[in-house]
């Protein structure tokens, strides 16, 4: 930046981090107010923090596409994108191309989505929720803006860059060849849907966590969404697959190490890898509570699931390092792939702690804390390190089966031989493909085809404990 100047719009969009963090705990400002005699200013105020963050950052991206009208050359984007003489449609043009500007729309989707359903939930009748009271729907709403104010802060860490509005000097650097407006103005609507999207996948996960505590019918828990979301993933994991099969090098790992879009691509994954997580591994968990229950010597089950979980993830993450191109031998890999995991074994072992400061109302809350910092720690850590998305396919593996391994090796009379038998069969098979993928992978689509099977034997488990019939 100039002079080490920062713009508006980069301010603006710093207060939405904080609006992102001041929403995670307005639960508790909300239970402040609800326990007195609510003041008038009391509801505008608490719809204020709900829809802050969306106004700060649509308020910065509008001071931004307001410099692409006026064509404001203080403004770096400005400067790089457009001509001295750009006509009007180009620079709209202008304002929606590129990378920062396909992120912005998300974000936008996203937050618009996350105000309007905070503010409106208990007006809504299109979720069937009539069996729920006035109380389940404010710990619904609280659920949410824990879960949106977490990833807004972390859609903001890991999709803007470092300097998104740089500032200039004044003078055009002449512009840049635009594509059609027809095809931006479309890509930036479907970011915007996109995000939109992602909105409803988190009040999913929402009503998804606050139905498991208080209802049992797991016929009605939202699935179809976190298969939703992964689509436009899947779709880029087909293109690689089929650039692999005529490349001589793993495309996927080439794009994983490119230094424009392999930050980016790998944030994407960490990202969906939570709405997976939650259609697959956390489903089966909380159905395997509520049909399986919990045994006896739950220590038992909790050592065996966490040691399986801590192997998956270490082998698979070193022999999919092994699979890069810049990787040269195995003691690299093992170096590589051992830094890469422990981040993710630290949240999970922080996680654990979770029961002694009082979040201790789960079935196995250990083993609750371990998987769910597991897998909402990963998208930080891998904004931070991109290679950690190869630990994605280990972790939905790891988490998915623990819900069998954990009622199997505790003193449970629930767990029927003919179950015990198929589970353990189950486990097995899936461990011995995902293994086989990654140390004796198919030339040049080994990577891809180790976070296909996962994503796909991660619903294993989930149709094992639903066959069960409930006690």
């Amino acid at each position: 930046m100039a002079g080490g100047e920062v713009s508006s719009s980069e301010l603006l969009f710093t207060a939405s981090l904080f609006a992102g963090m001041l929403l995670i705990i307005s639960p508790l400002i909300h239970n402040k107010f609800l326990n007195k005699e609510p003041a008038d200013w009391h509801k505008p105020t608490l719809a204020i923090v709900d829809w802050a963050p969306f106004i700060l950052a649509f308020t910065a991206w509008a001071i931004d596409f307001i410099a692409f009208m006026t064509l404001d050359f203080s403004h770096g984007r400005v400067v790089e994108i457009l001509a001295a003489d750009a006509s009007i449609l180009t620079r709209v043009n202008g304002a929606l191309t590129g990378w920062l500007s396909l992120a912005i729309a998300f974000i936008l989707g996203f937050g618009f989505y996350l105000g309007f359903v905070l503010t409106s939930l208990h007006k809504l009748s299109t979720f069937e929720l009539s069996e729920m009271d006035q109380e389940d729907y404010s710990r619904l709403a609280h659920n949410l803006r824990r879960w949106g104010g977490w990833l807004w802060i972390l859609m903001l860490y890991g999709l803007l860059p470092n300097d998104p509005f740089p500032l200039a000097d004044g003078v055009s650097a002449g512009g840049i060849e635009l594509g059609g407006m027809g095809s931006t103005l479309a890509m930036w609507l479907a970011m915007v849907m996109f995000g939109l999207m992602t909105g409803v996948g988190v009040l999913q996960l929402a009503l998804f966590m606050e139905r498991a505590d208080r209802f049992h019918g797991s016929d009605y828990f939202p699935n179809i969404i976190g298969w939703l979301l992964t689509i436009p993933l899947a779709s880029l994991l087909v293109i690689l697959f089929l650039q692999g099969t005529s490349a001589e090098i793993d495309p996927l790992g080439m794009l994983l190490l490119d230094p424009v879009f392999g930050l980016r691509i790998s944030f994407l994954f960490a990202l969906s890898l939570i709405f997976l997580y939650g259609a697959t591994g956390l489903r089966a968990h909380i159905i395997s509570e509520q049909r399986l229950r919990v045994g006896s010597k739950r220590w038992k089950g909790l050592a065996a699931s966490i040691g399986h979980h801590v192997i998956i993830v270490w082998v698979s993450t070193i022999f999919l390092v092994r699979q890069l191109p810049n990787v040269g031998n195995l003691t690299g890999a093992v170096w590589l792939g051992t830094l890469l995991v422990i981040p993710g074994f630290i949240a999970a072992l922080l996680g654990m702690l979770l029961p002694v400061a009082g979040f201790d109302d789960r079935p196995r809350p250990e083993l609750w804390g371990f998987r769910i910092l597991q897998g909402l720690a990963l998208p930080f850590i891998v904004a931070w390190m991109p290679l950690a998305v190869l630990t994605a396919p280990g972790i939905l593996i790891g988490v998915s089966t623990a819900a069998l391994i954990a009622p199997l090796n505790e003193d449970n009379p629930r767990v029927r031989p003919e179950f015990r038998r198929d589970a353990k069969r189950t486990v097995f098979a899936i461990d011995f493909v995902l293994l086989l993928l990654v140390i004796s992978p198919p030339a040049t689509i080994g990577l891809v085809l180790a976070f296909t099977f996962a994503a796909i034997a991660s619903t294993l488990p989930l149709k094992m404990v639903k066959r069960v019939r409930p006690t």
